[in-house]
């Protein structure tokens, strides 16, 4: 992406907006309440494509001018959606439906998706392109219809008057119901559940009952589907719950998912997802092995787990491995990407996501459609050309490729420009330097345009097996290692001569066991004792009859030393114990049977349960113990517990949270410390310990470790005092404790930007502002942010100061933003300079007398090179700034003696700008009447009066001030007809009264108060509002005019009247004095 640079803003910032515009679209589709399925089905897509952002959302390079066109016509057209959204409201959606045609929604979401994908496009944002699905659109269009109708209908039914538009549209509804149904039934034929059951009935012996299982949490948003981590009720596995999107599958939906079931049912691989089972009910749901790890994709761009060399070719070799498997059983997977290779809690790999397998018997000549063309997609796929199994190998070098370098194959390319590159041009991916030889030949020879010319699977499962391919720095043990799971292994026996007794003994006697837990010593006592198939039932008698404190210990160090072995845990897995030892710690145990820590560690690794609330009290007080090495396993062994996912529910996490606070201190060993952050990490990103850590007030706690010199460790706390204050409000203590400690922060670590954001949340608490003042240290340290060099924290600094200055109280310590701030006003990003100049806004009327100090020749250049710019907004700033300086008088002489008051004078012609050019002038005037550029501008100034009330009451605003200056005065005098027909205008009238009252009372104005066609207007318009609230000030004007013989004359005629009002005041009447004096005046 590139071109003419723009006013400043970041592709990071741009791609942060759209991503929180479509997460907005996101949260608002879920309240519609007409055409759902339509806009749902939309929405899923938007969050696709942000998801693919996630890996350029870094990029802080300036977007050029043509790029930012297309991000605003992107942020445009979201805006368009969001507001077709609001009209499908419950509160609206029927006055939106009655007055447009039915199918206006699906017209414009076609246009604005195929807007959107074309600005997409153009700049190179990510490969996912919004589709139209024919079939998919169809059954929407039908469901959404259906729902329209009987809501409608209903409406129909509850209200007492017939709405003729209403029934109108229910019968162009049904018409089109009828239409489609049949339209549906012939192209797409929407099976029912009987139909299902059917499509499915091979596969029964799989069929599960979705009652054994429990949802935990949305892991993966798809289009099709949703994929949730989940639990066997009964045995407490975690499993993975694949539930599909639509509850109308079409036919090919169905048999795309039987396709899937079929390969992980017949599919026996180490690589290849293992099934649980399904369910026909729809949704059709799938039910797998869990996967800690993620999927490939993910885990590539995790940069907090990066995955070593070692376990990058066991990856590589996993996926060969099954690629093989797949091969030698006569499939071609056809979709093979880093998407569908899943990891497990090793990263060992799994492939996964059959929807597109094929049998080689299967394939047809053929070519993708546009919308099936992937960054994976081989070359003969593309063109209209018979393909083979070798169109994986094609797609396994891409997924080699993007292992090795992290990065997105062809990101930002359409599909169109895919296949052109692949294909015409026979373009490939770079391959680092860096590579090894071997690596980068093997990626080439993947690749080839020639499918003949690519290895077999079987082939590269040799090369990487032997060590002769590899990611560099790969240790031989993990891949020897991960290559047994795809040997047959031949168990040894563990029985010996010498417990041959004890054996004998435990088959006849199995509550002798007790005696020998209390006494075994020998390792391979201890392997003979577990491996005999009576010990489980002897264990089970002896935990029910022999509960102590001591039976608990001498039997939790048995099995810590059987594990130890690492060939028994097929046995423990077996037998299931660890709710037996859970139930035992609850009676007998206590934290110091240190090895409890290490022997549950063990045992959840071979059968991860799903851990209840009682589980994680007993395993909280191991957070308390006196032995470090404990509180630092049992933290490791907790993180694992959530980061796998594997409790019941997120209340059973609250009892750890309490011990867990009381170690985060700024004295407890950084090592440690890294290993608690990463486990408050984990429950913040759960809703309900989350809320419980802001109940316990852990940020208070964090706030000493913002103090540590560990750069990690602070960038940490500082997100999770952020991720705590997100969800509650920050309480008293919490804001005096950080404020206090705000300028002794470390602040160099990772991310510079975090303690503001902490700051952000402070703002609105009442004692903030105060407190904030009066530490001078915190507020000069703040100053510093405001010269930070990364562009992205001076950003944040100066909306977070115009947040702080703007919410307070007025106060001059502020004016120690303003050296800082000033520098801002230079920058050549004009986003900044704007926020820099509504900052000095804000500050300005608080300095008072301490003006001076910020009118200097900075600020000057500012206001010279705004007030002559083209763009309206800069102005607009400008002038905010200049008005807050003419409230002053230092101010208004500056602006007066540098020669900007002209500048902003010739901006009166500008009707974007007319009002803030005018409010300005109206207080210079205040501060300076006797101004010869005012005075120059008051015929300009008197033409604006017009239709506009406001503009009429700044401009009489002006005119009043200006006024006391008499050299003015008599120049308003020339335009008083105009200030006259706005006494009628109660809002104006007080302003009007003011500048009559001044013109005719300024001696340089005779000469026209002499003149009867001057004075006629003023009598005539004012005498209605003698009884006013402006009484006295009226009657002051009328005599001022009867000292002059033409005025005096005129006024004759009105004399009675005058009598009568005299004649109704009281003696105490502030008006009778001068009511007397013209009376008097006038009789004579």
């Amino acid at each position: 992406m590139s071109g003419t640079p723009s006013i400043g803003i970041t592709l990071n910032q741009w791609i942060q907006n759209i991503k929180v515009d479509v997460l907005q679209i996101s949260s608002h589709s879920r309240f519609i309440f007409a055409h759902k399925e339509k806009i749902e089905s939309f929405s899923k897509q938007l969050i696709e494509f942000s998801k693919g952002l996630q890996v350029i959302d870094n990029d802080r390079r300036v977007a050029s001018l043509s790029e930012e066109n297309h991000f605003r016509r992107l942020t445009s057209i979201l805006s368009d959606i969001r507001s077709l959204i609001d009209n499908l409201t419950e509160m609206n959606f029927v006055a939106y439906v009655l007055k447009n045609p039915l199918n206006i929604i699906t017209e414009t979401l076609e246009s604005l998706q195929n807007d959107f994908n074309e600005h997409s496009a153009a700049l190179n944002l990510c490969g996912y392109i919004l589709e139209i699905n024919e079939e998919e659109n169809k059954i929407n269009e039908y469901e959404d219809y259906q729902t329209l109708h009987q809501r409608l209908s209903n409406l129909s039914l509850e209200s007492k008057t017939q709405d003729i538009a209403r029934i109108d549209k229910i019968s162009e509804i049904e018409e089109i119901l009828a239409q489609s149904y049949s339209q549906i039934a012939t192209v797409i034929k929407i099976p029912t559940q009987e139909d299902i059951k059917q499509m499915l009935s091979e596969f029964l012996v799989h069929e599960i009952d979705l009652q054994n299982y429990r949802k935990i949490k949305a892991i993966n948003h798809g289009i099709y589907s949703v994929v949730y981590s989940g639990y066997n009720v009964d045995s407490g596995k975690i499993v993975a719950i694949k539930v599909m999107n639509n509850k109308s599958p079409s036919v090919n939906e169905i048999n795309y998912f039987k396709n899937e079931i079929s390969t992980l049912s017949s599919l026996k691989c180490p690589a290849i997802l293992p099934l649980v089972g399904f369910s026909s009910t729809t949704p059709l749901t799938l039910i797998t092995n869990y996967m800690a790890g993620g999927s490939l994709t993910n885990r590539l761009h995790d940069h907090e787990r990066p995955l070593d060399p070692s376990k990058k070719t066991v990856i590589a070799l996993g996926i060969a491995h099954g690629m093989a498997f797949l091969h030698k059983k006569g499939y071609i997977h056809c979709n093979l990407n880093s998407s569908s290779i899943l990891l497990d809690a090793d990263d060992y790999p799994y492939i996964a996501d059959f929807n597109t397998l094929k049998r080689i018997a299967e394939i047809k000549d053929g070519s993708c459609s546009y919308q099936q063309i992937t960054p994976w997609t081989a070359p003969e796929m593309m063109i209209s050309d018979k393909y083979d199994q070798k169109v994986d190998v094609y797609s396994y070098g891409i997924v080699l490729w993007e292992i090795l370098t992290h990065e997105v194959p062809f990101r930002g390319l359409s599909p169109l420009v895919i296949a052109h590159e692949v294909t015409d041009s026979n373009c490939r991916l770079l391959i680092p330097q860096n590579c090894p030889p071997k690596l980068a030949k093997l990626i080439e020879v993947c690749w080839s345009k020639d499918p003949a010319e690519r290895p077999d699977f079987s082939a590269i499962v040799s090369a990487l097996e032997s060590g002769q391919i590899a990611f560099l720095g790969t240790s031989n043990g993990p891949v020897k290692t991960y290559s047994e799971n795809f040997q047959v292994v031949v168990e040894e026996s563990h029985t010996n001569e010498d417990i041959a007794h004890l054996i004998d003994q435990l088959d006849s006697n199995p509550l002798v066991l007790k005696e020998i837990i209390s006494n075994i010593l020998v390792r391979s006592e201890v392997i003979s004792i577990v491996t005999k198939p009576t010990f489980e039932t002897s264990l089970r008698l002896c935990i029910d009859q022999f509960e102590s404190e001591s039976f608990f210990k001498s039997l939790v160090n048995l099995i810590n030393s059987a594990l130890m072995d690492g060939t028994t845990d097929e046995i423990f897995e077996k037998m299931n114990i660890l709710p037996l030892l859970m139930k035992l710690f609850k009676n007998h145990g206590s934290s110091k049977c240190l090895n409890f820590v290490n022997v549950i560690d063990a045992l959840f690794l071979i059968n991860p349960i799903v851990f209840t609330m009682d589980y994680f009290k007993a395993m909280s007080v191991f957070l308390l113990s006196s032995d470090f090495q404990t509180r630092k396993n049992v933290t490791k062994l907790l993180s694992k517990i959530v980061e796998m996912e594997k409790f019941d529910k997120e209340t059973s996490l609250v009892p750890i949270i309490p011990c867990l606070i009381v170690n985060l201190k700024a004295d407890t060993i950084t090592d440690f410390l890294g290993i608690l952050i990463r486990l408050c990490e984990l429950l913040a990103s759960l809703d309900v310990p989350l809320r419980s850590m802001a109940t316990f007030n852990a940020a208070n706690n964090f706030i000493s470790l913002c103090l540590v010199k560990d750069k990690h460790v602070v960038s940490h706390s500082f997100r999770l005092i952020n991720k705590i204050l997100s969800r509650s409000e920050p309480t008293e203590i919490f804001v005096k404790n950080y404020i206090n400690n705000f300028p002794n922060f470390n602040h160099e670590a990772e991310d510079f930007i975090q303690p503001l954001i902490v700051l952000s949340y402070l703002v609105k608490n009442p004692i903030f502002n105060q407190l904030f003042v009066d530490n001078i240290e915190a507020l000069n340290t703040f100053a510093t942010y405001l010269e930070c060099e990364d562009q992205s924290v001076l950003g944040f600094s100066l909306r977070l100061t115009h947040a702080i200055v703007s919410t307070s109280e007025k106060n001059a310590r502020y004016g120690i933003l303003c050296k800082p701030i000033i520098k801002c006003l230079s920058s050549s990003n004009n986003d900044f300079v704007m926020m820099a100049s509504a900052c000095l806004s804000a500050i300005v009327p608080s300095m008072e007398n301490e003006i001076a100090q910020i009118l200097i020749d900075p600020v000057i250049d500012y206001f010279k090179k705004s007030l002559s710019s083209n763009n309206p907004k800069i102005c607009q700033y400008a002038l905010s700034l200049a008005g807050m300086f003419s409230l002053s008088f230092d101010g208004a002489e500056f602006l007066e003696n540098n020669k900007l008051l002209k500048k902003i004078t010739k901006m009166l012609s500008n009707p974007e700008l007319q009002q803030l050019v005018l409010m300005i002038l109206a207080s210079q005037s205040k501060q300076d009447p006797n101004s010869k550029s005012l005075v120059k501008s008051i015929t300009g100034i008197v033409e604006i009066i017009g239709n506009d009330e406001n503009l009429n009451y700044l401009v009489l605003s002006f005119l009043s001030n200006i006024s006391i200056n008499p050299k003015a005065a008599k120049k308003v005098a020339l335009h008083l007809d105009k200030v006259l027909q706005q006494v009628s205008n109660p809002r104006l009238q007080r302003k009007s009264i003011d500048v009559i009252f001044r013109v005719t009372t300024a001696y340089e104005s005779c000469d026209n108060i002499e003149d009867s066609d001057f004075i006629k207007p003023i009598i005539q318009q004012l005498l209605p509002f003698i009884d006013s609230d402006y009484t006295q000030k009226i009657y002051q004007i009328l005599e001022n005019i009867s000292t002059f013989e033409e005025g005096k004359e005129i006024l004759k005629k009105h004399l009675p009247a005058f009598n009568e009002k005299l004649a109704q005041m009281t003696s105490s009447s502030n008006e009778r004095n001068i009511c007397l004096t013209l009376i008097s005046r006038l009789s004579h």
